[in-house]
């Protein structure tokens, strides 16, 4: 890897550190206060493990929660849309090409897409656990009769951990076309 090749990367890994930064903050700090001042630690730690064991759920579950097989499902709900505002997307990529004008998400080889590929289902799984803790927290906040923490506990949810699970999704349908050639 040349050094200008090496500084790309480094540019890239920084500027998608950003939004990857900013969407952790805004989204668990809502939670985090919430199981810190309302919910049992037990309860925190014991839903935290449970929820831990879909890291273990094979590809084919997710493969079969999969919305759609074309894009068209995902546009619709606004994963596209999203998905500017997020890491490797288009507003940061935007970014790095102004400083990198061959700068690419994915190099176009064949082992490098089956490698991110295959990372959108680590990505998703660890969504997914996220999505089933904030589940168990918002159904302790709604039997706490906390509706407000319900209500913010369940926007973060849709946006921290229901839109990036869609986005891999969606990544995916993108993805396996070039896998098949």
């Amino acid at each position: 890897m040349s050094v200008s090749n090496t500084k790309m990367q480094r540019t890239a890994a920084l500027y998608n550190a950003i939004p990857n930064f900013f969407w952790s903050i805004l989204n668990l700090a809502p939670i985090a206060v919430f199981c810190y001042r309302f919910t049992d630690p037990l309860l925190f730690y014991w839903s935290l493990a449970g929820c831990s064991l879909s890291l273990f759920l094979p590809r084919a579950f997710f493969d079969r929660m999969q919305l759609g097989q074309t894009p068209a499902i995902y546009h619709k709900l606004g994963v596209h849309f999203i998905n500017r505002f997020t890491q490797h997307g288009a507003i940061i990529n935007q970014w790095i090409r102004k400083k990198y004008p061959q700068y690419r998400v994915i190099p176009l080889n064949r082992r490098a897409i089956r490698q991110h590929y295959h990372q959108t289902y680590m990505f998703e799984k660890f969504h997914f656990l996220l999505f089933l803790f904030f589940l168990v927290i918002i159904g302790d906040a709604l039997v706490k009769g906390h509706i407000g923490w319900v209500l913010i506990l369940l926007i973060t949810n849709i946006l921290y951990n229901v839109y990036p699970v869609l986005l891999q999704q969606y990544v995916r349908i993108k993805l396996a076309p070039y896998l098949k050639r």
